[in-house]
């Protein structure tokens, strides 16, 4: 078995097909949707009726789970189509009622068709555009997934339209900024008012996805590392995308297990999640001392273990796992490596959660401390300016950051006040641009000399994140990581004789932001 990362492109979804190269694109080809199910008659065979369509066509086989009452309708069923409401219900061919349905349920949907790829669609605003203009494509095609990789800091490495400024060696991702800018109108007059630019916007228009409103509603599924756990970035998603769509985003890492290739054809992708717990501290420089009542930088394996322990200083609670339990203090010690200079990953084999998918009662995820060197980038003030005539002393050098910072040139209201619906130090991991500010060591001593006897003081910032990677299990996990089992979902290949597993909901607000 092999952890294989999720890097890949954008890509197309028509009628159950989509286009990702990789660990990703075949995770996408087996994909399972799972919707909910509105009754299920006690009656033979069992009548299941779906308050969205369900695209299904008789012969195909779901799997159905969590129905109460009339509980003989959980199962592994092939179905047939009634000629009547036959896109919001089906038959369970073989089945028969024993109760009265009392809710819940949701069916598991066949997985998806081949892949297509589609060469042209480089970016979501060509993702959305032809699935709209395609006349090949059925509509509506219900929901759309997207991915790419993504931190909880609101960045992705996924290109929204073909002129956004975008360079992955640079740094250069989406973020809340590049969202804000598909929402760009084209002039009035000549244009009517509020009309978007085709070549920016990414709005998801209702008949592509199904009327609007639905229940369920329709949704778009981000799959990136982290980035549901930001609600402002969440909302924002929802914006770009029409604001008429749910859009659903992990909380946590996401990670893909996939068995060797001679054994694929039996199996299929195990998709899991772990925790990322996350430290940010000043980098240590050399010459720079440790500021009093200030965040000290990590220097030693037991300075880390003391940061893990201590609150979040971003919640200000204790780490806790889904449950709400506060993470023992011992588990911090034996997570951490001795080593912790540099990234360093282990090997954890778990146990599955319920039945083994055929041979396979385990899988091999990962144990990461991930340790990041970040710099704020470098923030150029010339002087004299509105609001000093010469450079400041040292001491008075992180006021005069604080002040350019806030006025925040080109952006109104400055990304840097409260008054941001996604200010830029909420981005970075911090409650307050003060704590952003004595989260860096700073460099506060370049200044040189320009034209017309100005001079420019230029600083920057330097920080380490550290961030550990410990899989999502039942029960908790505990310092022996093999002990707990994994939480997972399984799709088969197309043909394997194992069934798709659903135990992580798209609508489970402990995995996933919904917005």
């Amino acid at each position: 078995m092999a952890l294989l990362d999720h890097g890949f492109a954008p890509g197309r979804e028509k009628k159950n097909e989509t286009t990702h190269p990789g660990t990703l694109r075949r995770l996408f080809q087996r994909f399972r949707p799972t919707i909910s199910i509105a009754s299920a008659s006690n009656a033979s065979p069992i009548l299941v009726t779906t308050p969205v369509p369900h695209f299904l066509t008789a012969g195909q086989e779901v799997a159905i789970t969590g129905v109460t009452g009339n509980t003989a309708a959980n199962g592994t069923f092939t179905v047939a189509i009634p000629t009547d409401s036959p896109t919001t219900t089906f038959t369970l061919v073989g089945s028969s009622g024993n109760g009265d349905y009392a809710g819940g349920g949701s069916v598991v949907l066949p997985q998806r068709a081949h892949l297509v790829l589609e060469k042209k669609a480089g970016t979501v605003n060509e993702v959305i555009t032809s699935l709209s203009t395609d006349t090949t494509v059925v509509k509506p095609i219900g929901n759309l997934l997207l991915g790419a990789h993504a931190n909880a800091e609101g960045v992705l490495e996924i290109k929204l339209f073909r002129k956004q400024a975008y360079n992955e060696k640079k740094g250069q991702l989406t973020d809340f900024d590049s969202l804000e800018a598909t929402l760009v109108r084209l002039p009035s007059p000549p244009n009517p008012p509020n009309t978007p630019d085709p070549a920016r916007s990414i709005a998801v228009a209702s008949n592509l996805l199904g009327p609007t409103p639905a229940s369920p509603p329709h949704f778009v599924h981000l799959r990136g590392c982290n980035i549901g756990k930001s609600d402002e970035f969440m909302t924002e998603w929802k914006k770009a995308l029409g604001g008429k769509v749910t859009v659903t985003a992990p909380k946590h890492f996401h990670g893909v297990v996939e068995v060797s290739p001679s054994l694929s054809d039996q199996y299929g992708s195990w998709e899991y999640y772990e925790y990322e717990f996350i430290v940010r501290r000043p980098a240590a420089v050399k010459g720079v001392a440790d500021v009093p009542d200030r965040p000290h930088p990590i220097r030693t394996r037991q300075d880390l273990i003391d940061a893990f322990t201590a609150a979040d200083p971003v919640t200000g609670d204790p780490r806790k796992f889904l449950d709400g339990t506060e993470v023992d203090p011992a588990n911090w010690k034996a997570w951490i490596p001795e080593t912790i200079s540099r990234t360093v990953a282990f090997d954890v084999r778990n146990d599955l959660v319920g039945a083994a998918t055929g041979r396979r009662g385990t899988v091999v995820v990962k144990r990461v401390l991930w340790v990041l060197p970040a710099r704020f980038s470098p923030t150029p003030i010339t002087y004299p300016n509105e609001f000093a005539t010469e450079v400041p002393p040292l001491e008075e050098r992180e006021d005069a950051l604080k002040q350019h910072l806030l006025n925040d040139a080109g952006h109104s209201p400055s990304r840097f006040t409260p008054e941001h619906p996604f200010p830029m130090y909420r981005r970075l991991g911090y409650q307050t641009l003060e704590d952003m500010i004595e989260g860096y060591t700073w460099n506060l001593k370049n200044v040189t000399p320009l034209k017309k006897g100005k001079r420019q003081l230029v600083i920057t910032g330097a920080r380490v994140s550290y961030t550990l990677i410990i899989p999502i299990t039942a029960p908790n996990p505990g310092p022996k990581l093999d002990e707990g089992k994994l939480i997972y979902n399984f799709f088969p290949n197309e043909g394997s004789p194992h069934p798709a597993i659903i135990q992580i909901r798209q609508d489970d607000q402990s995995f996933f932001g919904i917005a």
